[in-house]
């Protein structure tokens, strides 16, 4: 990614751009107040993977937009009927868990 180039437009629900040295990714639902849902975490993965493979940036700052929350956490209506009635795995549990876990052991420092 290059200077100042974003990833997305400003109606997605994640944005990033890096400016230098410097990533930067906004959650972007605030109306929602930033909940999480499972495509917002896909893409929080695929930054993610691009941040691991870019040895030009040095820090990642994460963000949000609005001014009520910076994030509320999982977006539990976005789990589905299936998933309450048993019947599938979680995959918002596990992207959660996937991609904080790799925000926490990136190579570079997480503002």
């Amino acid at each position: 990614m290059t200077d100042s180039q974003a990833s997305a437009s400003p109606e997605e629900p994640v944005l990033y751009e890096r400016d230098g040295a410097v990533g930067v990714l906004t959650l972007n639902r605030p109306k929602a107040m930033n909940a999480l849902t499972v495509p917002m975490l896909e893409t929080m993965a695929a930054i993610i993977a691009g941040i691991e493979a870019d040895p030009d940036t040095r820090v990642l700052v994460v963000t949000a937009s609005g001014d009520k929350a910076f994030c509320v956490g999982a977006d539990l209506k976005s789990r589905g009927k299936e998933f309450e009635a048993g019947l599938i795995h979680d995959p918002l549990g596990l992207l959660v868990r996937d991609v904080f876990g790799r925000l926490e052991n990136l190579h570079v420092p997480v503002i």
